[in-house]
């Protein structure tokens, strides 16, 4: 019994970190007047960022979780600005501090949901 019992909490361990990357529900992101959670994103970091040295363009390719609780957490910069890593770390920031997303679900139940975006710095002509 000892050995069933072990095995169970280590797969309610394993049920509680797993990170999703297909659910039946996509966690969201609701910001200002947003119609959908991609052009909330982009609302968002044109209000939040804070550019280190305006004269870089690129794009910075980040993966993160969206957390049981709604935080964010595991912000990984995937593809950054060779030539401008105060980008990179700007990105970083602009994600540890975002207000709370709606959790993924899968089939009712919330889940830890992983996600890449895309952040594209160009300049104005």
């Amino acid at each position: 019994m000892l050995t069933l019992n072990t095995s169970s909490a280590q797969n309610q361990k394993e049920k509680e970190e797993t990170v999703w990357l297909i659910a039946s529900e996509l966690p969201n992101f609701q910001y200002k007047s947003g119609s959908s959670m991609y052009e909330s994103f982009a609302l968002y970091v044109q209000d939040s960022l804070r550019l280190p040295a305006p004269e870089c363009q690129g794009k910075v390719l980040v993966s993160f979780v969206v957390e049981k609780d709604s935080t964010i957490s595991t912000v990984e910069i995937r593809q950054g600005l060779d030539n401008c890593p105060g980008y990179d770390k700007e990105v970083r920031r602009l994600l540890q501090s975002m207000p709370a997303w709606t959790p993924g679900k899968n089939n009712g139940e919330t889940v830890r949901f992983s996600m890449r975006m895309p952040i594209i710095f160009q300049l104005k002509p």
